[in-house]
């Protein structure tokens, strides 16, 4: 009686030793996926390859058009991917490419946005390419002049945007600098509009 009694309290004890080591790691999976990991709700990625890698793996981003500024002289990008979250199980929803020196001569900062989640708000009517832009020109950067184009592609929002030093430039100069800076956005937007009509 006393064996029987002994190794059913055995069988207890490993039954809730057993249960207490699942619990034990059930939690430490939990704590593994839902520990804020990025200090904010973004992310800096280090090339252009893992920026496309990341939005690729999201059924939500997997259509984004991310454009390459070196094709538009930049000599220096930086990536960013933003986040709904800050943990390890944290999606995309928004990228921004930044872009420095670019144009032949060098003279402007360049930036493209990709967004799920983007604005349809303030659009007049006014379309390129059969796509629903707004262009802001931004006089509110002083010393620096900017313009801003925004895509309404459907289910994705893009915004590209570039900017100049006006410091010690005529007001020719200025207007030139600027139809300049015009031309290289509304070339991204060709980008974005040609590889989103080829997938």
């Amino acid at each position: 009686m006393k064996q029987k009694s002994a190794k059913g309290t055995r069988i207890v004890r490993f039954g809730l030793l057993g249960a207490l080591a699942v619990l034990l790691i059930v939690l430490g999976v939990y704590a593994y996926m839902t520990w804020p990991v990025y200090p904010s709700f973004e992310k800096e990625v280090a090339s252009l390859s893992e920026l496309r890698a990341i939005l690729d793996e999201c059924d939500a981003t997997r259509g984004l058009v991310v454009v390459d500024l070196t094709e538009f002289g930049a000599d220096s990008q930086t990536w960013i991917v933003d986040l709904d979250g800050r943990t390890r199980c944290a999606k995309p929803y928004c990228y921004h490419v930044t872009g420095k020196n670019a144009g032949k001569d060098g003279f402007y900062t360049l930036g493209v946005s990709g967004n799920t989640r983007g604005s349809r708000e303030g659009y007049d009517g006014t379309s390129y390419r059969d796509v629903p832009i707004k262009l802001n020109l931004r006089e509110d950067l002083s010393p620096r002049k900017g313009v801003e184009l925004e895509l309404d592609c459907g289910a994705y929002a893009y915004s590209i945007g570039g900017s100049f030093d006006t410091a010690g430039l005529s007001a020719q100069e200025i207007s030139e600098r600027e139809a300049s800076l015009q031309e290289m956005l509304f070339a991204a937007a060709d980008r974005i509009i040609d590889g989103k009509k080829s997938e």
